[in-house]
């Protein structure tokens, strides 16, 4: 507390530990041994005594229930000599038996005993209260008036009476001094001494109101020493209204003037925040000496601030109505506080947050009245703690610790605790508790599992297992085979740099909760990634990685090429598309067997050199060994039209438009007649009107395999005697699609001419018509430049017959990936529309919308819309219209 009062205890107290070596509470001394002195010299005084006409001096609550002997309570000054003992309390602790205690005031170093007064049995059990009314005598002798009170009673003279002490002392040298004289044992617990000047005394001197105590009461009491026996009495008291209320209905009479007979009492306003107290005895009665008490108020706070109580004796009077002298007032002082202190947690936000070492967070406290005294901690349902970082004993309305470092954190189990703050200000309102939540993990996570990483075209596919338990978030990281351009392709010198060491080694290509990611990376390279698992704390598990010259996959890494092998090369020539296809084919005829070790590749023959992978597969890490042969050769057969782009399983090829004049045609024809079921049926390719002199050609047809099966494909005998090496290769998915890739190997070597390029060969499986069609088709210069060809599809006739009605025949494959081919038939030529729409209505695709003779037909749809891009998983429907009929079929098209 920062009142006067609260200071005066509180450096007394600091005085006792400092001469005592004893403890005790913030209100209370104790003694348990020797002495303990306290001074008035300005430097360590804690009395503030003065020269003056009357000081009422205290020593309140002796408890000496636990002590044996006497206790000397002594007073004086420190004036030359040893003598300074002007006048002393002497206890005889059970002197008449238990609690019956002799006190005694002694005179001019325990040469004079004064006057004494013996306690009953009993009564000194419970602490006692001794008190001095000391009025200076013209010779600056000091008039003395020893009281004593028990517990909760009045103060009651000595039986020995009031004396004159034998010298003069200066009372603004004083020393008292509590001591143990020999023999003495135990412990004896007191309120530090206390003086105040004057004899009309408001008790307490100082009083808190606060929001748990907002009214208190003000007793006005005498202490003795006027000029004779008081019989009537007018008492002024004043206070400040806007800091505290009462009102004449407050004021209570005491019993100083009653317990000596009848009296008249009243009180009646006499200004603003005025009160005068009129009493008086009736009758006979000669008057009191005191002590005792004048009358008692009730106040109410009102608002925070200081209002001191002004009491002034206007008239005293003895029974003969003669004025009475030696009236020295001593005000009270009023502290109010009526506002609560506010804690506040300012973050971190939000809390629950786990902790992997102790949190640290930012704190403040606002108190309106400015009194704030001590904070207080507490972990879950532990006990409350004070904390050097938070305050204690604090001066001041606000106060903040923007980083409060939690205590004891590392004791504490692993999982989620509470934090929970609150403070006191000075008059001992409570701030409301507030409370911060957070998690203490200090364990690591599991690593993640099954980390897989797979080639793309300029990217590379991730996968892993995350934990299923104490997992917030993964972290991808990447290296590069080697730290600088070109980052180790195509040669791959070893030892590779290898997996990052930690997060911060390398790129971060992916963070969050998922458990795939597709990393797009442009510079050409074998890539090493880890999975860093992190918990809700930021502890990490990021594996053991391996440390080799190649180092092998792990269960939180693995390492791939973020390109397909044996894509050199992209159509016209430069870069990379992404396939492994003709082009890359006739790359690969360039440099095939043409180098050693000893003369090895440089660019750009060098991207040749692919062979072995690590693990011997097309998706392998590329060990190269400076040739280029059948190694090599078998990696680009085993990618040769398997890979893309997209990482599809089939090439996609933009399907060349129709019909434009000037340009050159590839189209399907049969032999002549109808195939018996069982029989074969040969289709030829043909190129037609080849001015531009084509280099290679790709092309996938597809067909109803319910009606035909593909046996075989030929190169055309044209080709094959052409003298030029030519590669040709073709085969089926047995899902109704044949594709066949040829191309002239070697440089500048092109097909020249028109003529048959190859022969298909199906066996015809049921009667009726079986349509050949083109589903993507693809011719190349001689500098790999696209040549854009007009497509001629064929309709074979199995049994020679027309189709019996016009008819939607229906979609095959269904449900499909990428492709489907839309089927119907004609009874006679008619206006032919084909749409696919999707569930909502809308136009999505059209594929047919022509005049058209009759015959059996097909229409591909590749699972894009009319704007060329793909449409979405799921059902759609092909709407089929010709002449008068009209019929629908479902599609599911399933990526």
């Amino acid at each position: 507390m920062k009142t006067a009062c609260r200071n005066l205890l509180f450096t007394m107290f600091l005085l006792l530990a400092m001469f005592a070596g004893s403890a005790g509470s913030s209100f209370a001394d104790s003694l348990s041994g020797g002495f303990v002195r306290y001074y008035d010299d300005g430097t360590s005084g804690t009395l503030n005594l003065s020269d003056g006409n009357t000081w009422v001096l205290t020593y309140s609550n002796l408890d000496l229930d636990a002590f044996n002997g006497n206790l000397e309570l002594l007073f004086g000054d420190r004036g030359p000599g040893s003598s300074w003992r002007k006048f002393s309390f002497r206890i005889r602790t059970d002197f008449g038996g238990p609690g019956a205690h002799r006190i005694e005031a002694w005179d001019s170093e325990w040469s004079s005993l004064k006057s004494s007064h013996n306690l009953t049995l009993g009564q000194g059990l419970d602490p006692i209260d001794l008190r001095m009314i000391m009025s200076q005598n013209p010779d600056d002798s000091w008039h003395l008036v020893p009281f004593f009170r028990l517990n909760t009673g009045e103060w009651t003279l000595f039986n020995g009476g009031a004396f004159d002490s034998d010298l003069a002392f200066d009372l603004t040298k004083t020393m008292m001094m509590l001591q143990f004289p020999m023999g003495a044992s135990g412990t004896v617990t007191f309120d530090p001494p206390t003086a105040q000047p004057g004899n009309v005394l408001c008790a307490p001197d100082a009083t808190n109101f606060s929001i748990a105590n907002p009214t208190e009461t003000v007793a006005v009491e005498y202490a003795g020493g006027a000029s004779g026996l008081l019989y009537a009495y007018s008492i002024t008291v004043s206070w400040d209204g806007a800091v505290v209320y009462t009102d004449s209905s407050r004021v209570t009479q005491g019993s100083i003037l009653s317990d000596q007979g009848g009296t008249w009492f009243e009180v009646h306003s006499t200004g603003t925040n005025t009160l005068t107290v009129d009493c008086t005895l009736l009758g006979s009665q000669p008057g009191v000496a005191g002590p005792g008490t004048f009358f008692e108020i009730e106040f109410d706070a009102l608002t925070c601030d200081t209002s001191v109580v002004d009491v002034e004796v206007v008239e005293a009077v003895d029974k003969d109505n003669n004025p009475l002298t030696g009236f020295s007032e001593d005000d009270a002082i009023l502290y109010v506080d009526l506002a609560a202190p506010v804690f506040t947690i300012e973050g971190p936000y939000p809390d629950s947050l786990c902790h992997n070492a102790a949190p640290v967070l930012d704190l403040s406290v606002l108190d309106a009245c400015a009194d704030l005294d001590d904070a207080f901690f507490k972990i879950d349902a532990g006990p409350w703690q004070s904390d050097a970082n938070l305050f204690t004993d604090y001066a001041g309305g606000s106060w903040s610790n923007a980083a409060w470092t939690l205590p004891g954190f590392a004791g504490l189990s692993e999982g989620p605790h509470t934090v929970s703050f609150y403070c006191v200000d000075d008059f001992g309102n409570v701030a409301g508790t507030v409370s911060w939540d957070f998690i203490k993990d200090t364990i690591d996570p599991s690593a993640a599992a099954g980390f897989a990483a797979l080639p793309g075209h300029g990217k590379v596919h991730l996968s892993w297992t995350n934990p299923g338990a104490d997992f917030d978030h993964v972290i991808v990281v990447r290296k590069a085979w080697d730290g600088t351009s070109p980052f180790g392709y195509p040669e791959y010198g070893q030892p590779a740099v290898g997996y990052p060491a930690d997060p911060n080694d390398g790129v971060t290509v992916y963070s969050g909760t998922d458990d795939s990611y597709d990393d797009v990376v442009s510079d050409r390279s074998t890539y090493f990634y880890r999975a860093f698992v992190y918990d809700c704390a930021g502890n990490k598990n990021g594996g053991a990685a391996p440390i080799d010259p190649l180092p092998d996959p792990f269960a939180a890494g693995d390492r791939s090429t973020n390109y397909w092998l044996g894509d050199v090369t992209q159509s016209g020539g430069g870069g990379y598309d992404g396939f492994v296809d003709f082009f890359d084919i006739n790359a690969l005829s360039g440099g095939y067997r043409k180098y050693s070790p000893s003369s090895p590749p440089a660019a750009p023959h060098d991207e040749l050199d692919i062979g072995r992978t690590d693990d011997d597969s097309r998706l392998g890490v590329p060990i190269p060994d400076d040739e280029i042969e059948f190694q090599d050769l078998v990696l680009f057969a085993m990618n040769f039209n398997v890979v893309n782009p997209a990482g599809k399983e089939r090439p996609i090829v933009r399907l060349a438009d129709r019909g434009e004049t000037g340009q050159p045609l590839l189209r399907l024809g049969a032999a002549e007649g109808a195939a018996e079921v069982g029989g074969t049926i040969t289709v030829r390719l043909f190129l037609e009107g080849n001015d531009a002199e084509v280099k290679a050609a790709s092309v996938l047809l597809s067909f109803d395999p319910d009606r035909l099966e593909w046996v075989e494909s030929r190169m055309s005998d044209a080709l094959a005697s052409a003298g030029a090496f030519v590669f040709f290769l073709s085969g089926t998915d047995n899902d109704g699609n044949v594709w066949l890739d040829l191309a002239a190997l070697g440089t500048g070597e092109t097909i020249h001419g028109s003529g048959e390029l190859a022969e298909i060969v199906f066996r015809a499986k049921a009667d009726g018509g079986a349509g050949v069609r083109f589903a993507e088709a693809d011719l190349r210069d001689a500098e790999g430049a696209r040549l854009y060809a007009s497509l001629g599809d064929l309709e074979a006739d199995v049994s020679g017959s027309v189709p019996a009605a016009t008819q939607l025949v229906g979609a095959n494959p269904n449900p499909f990936n990428p492709t489907t081919s839309i089927r119907f038939d004609l009874r006679s030529s008619e206006r032919v529309e084909l749409r696919v729409y999707d569930v909502s209505g809308r136009l999505v695709r059209t594929l047919v919308d022509e005049t058209r003779s009759a015959g059996s037909y097909g229409a591909t749809w590749d699972g894009k819309d009319d704007a060329g891009r793909s449409v979405a998983s799921g059902p759609y429907f092909a709407l089929f219209r010709a002449g008068a009929y009209e019929s629908t079929s479902k599609l599911v098209l399933v990526r």
